[in-house]
């Protein structure tokens, strides 16, 4: 197998197999900085050996300008709608503070007072820790690929969509095997999918429900599944799910799943939907 970023790679899998090497395999000229995507092609000699290779690039700078702008929106909108729970989070302590405060302003009993500063700092940790998530999901991070714990990224998602007033109403569970191999990807890339993911889940459990969320060794690789016990899909929406700008929400872009799919792509990874109305919805993310 060969890394993204490494097309001499795919030349040499070229000449092993005798088949062509083609996918998003990058290239980044460092004089200009423009992308390629780089496929390769054996060509066999007279006595039918593979010695050469014809390499074909393509420019996608422009293509992956607008897929990192479409991961952009799609974080910022998926922050949006976590904007009541987070006013929850935070106002709930800040009105909390405010009633020990107005206490202090006539308390005279050392005891107390110290009881009511040790509230008071509970209340801005947590605050504190609110704006960091948020912080953290927000910011545009770098595009490095790293080695990523499944586990790690998946609950960095359910923190953040814990926030949702939605959430209040779901069960979470998490089924984990120990010792999974890690993911070669960009983390915030992983998360952004789960989050998306997540978001989709509540809506299809209005009522509240149970969002369960599995990792697990597959044959060659590494699957997770997000299993909800929604209201389903039928086999028409199942068909368009993935296709871009469709949904049935009569909200937002219908990005979220086109643009998790590209970025799975990149990573070597799949989406697939197992769905049936009254039943909910599996969505397994195959590495």
């Amino acid at each position: 197998s060969c890394e993204p970023t490494d097309p001499a790679c795919v030349a040499r899998k070229a000449l092993a197999t005798g088949e062509p090497a083609t996918g998003e395999f990058v290239r980044t000229d460092p004089r200009t900085g423009r992308i390629f995507a780089v496929d390769a092609f054996p060509v066999p000699d007279a006595a039918g050996k593979h010695t050469l290779v014809i390499e074909t690039a393509r420019d996608i700078t422009e293509e992956k300008r607008l897929e990192a702008e479409l991961r952009y929106h799609e974080k910022l909108s998926a922050l949006g709608m976590l904007a009541a729970g987070i006013a929850h989070d935070i106002g709930n302590p800040l009105a909390s503070m405010s009633s020990e405060l107005e206490m202090l302003e006539k308390e005279r009993d050392p005891e107390r007072v110290r009881n009511a500063a040790a509230v008071l700092r509970e209340h801005i940790a947590r605050i504190t820790r609110t704006l960091r998530e948020m912080s953290d999901f927000a910011r545009r991070r770098g595009d490095a690929v790293t080695s990523v714990a499944v586990e790690t990224a998946v609950m960095d998602a359910l923190r953040m969509v814990r926030h949702d007033p939605r959430a209040r109403k779901i069960r979470f569970a998490t089924e984990f095997e120990r010792e999974m191999p890690t993911l070669k990807m960009v983390e915030d890339h992983l998360v952004m999918v789960l989050v998306n993911l997540f978001i989709n889940a509540f809506d299809a459990m209005p009522e509240g429900g149970t969002l369960t969320v599995k990792g697990e060794r597959s044959s060659g690789g590494v699957r997770v599944r997000v299993i909800d016990t929604g209201v389903g899909m039928s086999d028409d929406v199942k068909r368009r799910a993935l296709e871009p700008s469709f949904t049935t929400k009569g909200r937002g872009s219908g990005l979220g799943l086109s643009v998790s799919v590209d970025v799975l792509r990149s990573a070597g990874g799949a989406l697939t939907i197992e769905s049936a109305p009254g039943v909910g919805t599996a969505v397994t993310l195959a590495f």
